[in-house]
């Protein structure tokens, strides 16, 4: 009988560390708390490090603002990147050929 456990923990943390490196999520909103009480439109934007894209993930295709938010973001993140990269030997050095690429999501009826 082996003394090993059914689940090797150390693969999971060591998979799930992977993972946070090759993807990190941006939750990110326009809009915000009105007086007439509208919360705003909640998107993410992530950066996949395996596919070298920056993927838009929205639900709502027609809120104003959103592609344009997303193109300041990733242009912001590409010059900070670019900035810390040699200080910190962040590889790879450049993520300016990273894509942009609107993810297909379910989409958010007009009830929810």
């Amino acid at each position: 009988m082996s003394n090993k456990p059914c689940l090797n923990l150390r693969r999971i943390a060591n998979d799930f560390f992977l993972f946070c490196l090759l993807q990190f999520f941006l939750p990110a909103s326009i809009g915000g708390y009105k007086k007439d009480g509208d919360i705003g439109h909640y998107f993410t934007i992530t950066i996949n490090m395996k596919k070298e894209c920056f993927e838009l993930l929205d639900s709502v295709t027609a809120y104003p603002g959103t592609v344009q938010f997303f193109n300041t973001v990733t242009s912001r993140l590409k010059k900070i990147w670019k900035q810390m990269s040699t200080e910190l030997q962040l590889s790879p050095r450049s993520i300016d050929h990273f894509k942009k690429v609107k993810m297909q999501v379910p989409l958010q009826g007009g009830e929810t």
